[in-house]
């Protein structure tokens, strides 16, 4: 049976693995140079790189707070 987190309605799971992580929160270069640009201050880059990644995994915005630690 497939996993909830596979299915059409994506979720972020409680645990990744270091190479799921790497897989799926890795920045490239094009999203680094995106964060560089629209933020100054490490904490705003940190934010803004954890929604941008977390967006594109579920394919919509969430707020920061439902984001799993």
């Amino acid at each position: 049976m497939t996993a909830i987190h596979e299915t059409a309605y994506p979720r972020i799971k409680s645990e990744y693995s270091k190479k799921e992580l790497e897989k799926s929160f890795t920045p490239n270069e094009v999203e680094l140079s995106f964060i560089l640009r629209k933020k100054r201050l490490p904490h705003a880059r940190l934010a803004l790189l954890l929604l941008l990644k977390t967006a594109q995994r579920l394919g919509k915005i969430i707020k920061l707070f439902d984001v799993p630690m």
